[in-house]
């Protein structure tokens, strides 16, 4: 099973609990249940006692790799026969079953935030904010002034202090346009400082592409931009690239996605637009048009030093 093993799985597992998973009857029985997560972070015990329990029959689209990864039996039963459970079984997904703890999801249920603002409360929510850190924002001078920029996402993802750092910055001031929730929920002003200084901005080409999906991801794009931008140079694709080109593969995969489509006689522009195929990520590429992307990182391995002059960029 290459495809189970991981980094992630070299990184926290052992030989003799793998083994176990996967000489089990449940790994028969469920084999789509089991991922490379699961065989990282799981003991064959707990699986067992998820698999075989009343909740595991009664909910079972409840029940993913994720839960049997992350999640302990115990806890599972105190959620899903909780009064809040029953109330509001919309909010509970396996996401909740797989990170969330019950005395937490009541503490957000019974405040008077979520009875104020329901909408903003979501499954993402229960799973990983604090009631502690939900107050600070919900109460906040910024919240009053920019309530459209508060989703149910910032709850979840973000803290007051990286809030304040953003939306007091000059770039805010500067870049209204840019600053969407989802700045709000995955960045820090730090690291948009940083790519919003890089200079491929300033040029025609490029600078169409700043938007609030690149600034959000803007801790990843700092490492991973300059190679991109030159690897579109070197095969002259650099006039058609979209966001997605920027955001959804890494520079080694890009890279083995376009040799893969110029050997086998496909165009890297098609309609004067960059070939689909670099919208699509990793998985859904393999879904759509049978590549794997790992096979062909194995066949077309990237050197960045061919891409790279300049010390102190480096491929990550």
């Amino acid at each position: 099973y290459p495809k189970l093993f991981t980094s992630q799985v070299l990184a926290h597992a052992k030989l003799e609990d793998i083994k176990d998973i996967i000489h089990s009857e449940e790994f028969k029985t469920y084999p789509k249940l089991f991922t490379s997560q699961v065989l990282a972070h799981a003991k064959l015990e707990d699986i067992k006692d998820i698999i075989h329990s009343e909740e595991f029959k009664t909910y079972p689209k409840l029940f993913t790799s994720q839960v049997l990864a992350h999640a302990k039996l115990e806890d599972i039963k105190d959620i899903i026969h909780s009064e809040e459970f029953k109330k509001y079984p919309e909010l509970f997904t396996s996401q909740v079953l797989s990170h969330a703890k019950l005395e937490a999801i009541k503490d957000i249920i019974h405040s008077e935030e979520f009875k104020k603002y329901p909408e903003l409360f979501t499954s993402q929510v229960l799973s990983h904010a604090k009631l502690e850190d939900i107050k600070y924002i919900i109460h906040s001078e910024e919240f009053k002034k920019y309530p459209e920029l508060f989703t149910s996402e910032v709850l979840a993802r973000a803290n007051i202090e990286d809030i304040k750092d953003i939306i007091h910055s000059e770039e805010f001031k500067k870049y209204p346009e840019l600053f969407r929730s989802e700045v709000l929920a995955r960045a820090n002003i730090e690291d948009i400082r940083m790519l919003l200084s890089f200079s491929y901005w300033q040029n025609e080409k490029y600078k169409n592409l700043l938007s609030s999906s690149i600034i959000a991801k803007s801790s990843k794009l700092i490492s991973k931009l300059p190679i991109l931008i030159a690897l579109a140079e070197k095969y002259n694709i650099n006039n058609y690239l979209n966001s997605s080109y920027l955001v959804l593969k890494s520079p080694s995969q890009n890279y083995a996605l376009i040799r893969y489509i110029l050997d086998n006689g496909y165009d890297l522009i098609v309609d004067e637009k960059l070939n689909s195929m670099f919208s699509y990520q990793p998985g859904a590429l393999k879904k759509k048009f049978g590549i794997d992307l790992n096979e062909l990182i194995a066949k077309y391995p990237f050197d960045e030093n061919i891409l790279i002059e300049s010390e102190g960029v480096s491929l990550k």
